[in-house]
């Protein structure tokens, strides 16, 4: 950074950042301070030694920086804009490509996927590929090629789709599970969902956000 760039950034922060000096320490200085900190790794007690400054001066002139920094976010920061699908750019069929793959990948899951891979799961369990919730080697793969048998087509994969599945459905459990053994809370053997009355409800909600 050469001074006349200097200089402009300093006035930059001054008249838009609203940084003002202060009784002992002009703007030149904190903003010196602030760019030694950030692009050389300048530590405060070495700046305090170079600066003939205490280290409290030092880390409260790069916080005075910061702050005045951050109020430009504004004019510093580009404000994105939407690219259109029918978009010219040559560059953007390449991402258009990507992304699309990448949301065909992860949210390829239906509804109707459900049942039978719960059965595959079974399968597998009767066969001890799966002991107490954990997948032998080979199961993600024997997954996919059970779910394509199923469902011709589907296009299921053994990661991240059913690896992600699985992970869900262990969470799901667990909270069931948790679930159940609380008071006031019960279980519907034919529909196969909790029962409970909405006050437990309330109460449960309330718990649980206060944790997370």
């Amino acid at each position: 950074m050469d001074r006349a760039l200097f200089n402009r950034f300093c006035e930059v922060l001054a008249v838009n950042g609203r940084l003002r000096r202060t009784r002992d320490v002009n703007i030149d200085e904190m903003v010196y301070t602030f760019l030694c900190t950030i692009s050389h790794n300048e530590k405060n007690r070495t700046l305090a030694v170079n600066l003939l400054r205490s280290g409290e001066t030092i880390s409260r002139s790069f916080h005075r920086v910061l702050r005045a920094v951050i109020r430009l976010n504004s004019l510093l920061m580009k404000k994105p804009i939407p690219i259109a699908d029918n978009s010219n750019d040559y560059r953007w069929k390449h991402f258009k490509v990507l992304i699309a793959s990448t949301s065909r990948e992860y949210n390829h899951w239906e509804p109707n996927h459900d049942k039978p891979f719960v059965e595959c799961l079974l399968e597998l369990v009767d066969q001890g590929q799966i002991e107490d919730g954990q997948c032998k080697n080979g199961v993600y793969k024997e997954l996919e090629r059970m779910m394509e048998t199923r469902i011709p087509g589907c296009g299921i994969k053994a990661k991240p789709t059913i690896a992600t599945r699985i992970r869900k459905l262990k969470h799901w459990f667990h909270a069931t599970m948790t679930m159940k053994k609380e008071s006031g809370w019960g279980w519907h053997t034919v529909d196969n969902h909790v029962i409970v009355s909405d006050d437990v409800w309330k109460v449960y909600v309330k718990v649980f956000t206060l944790i997370c």
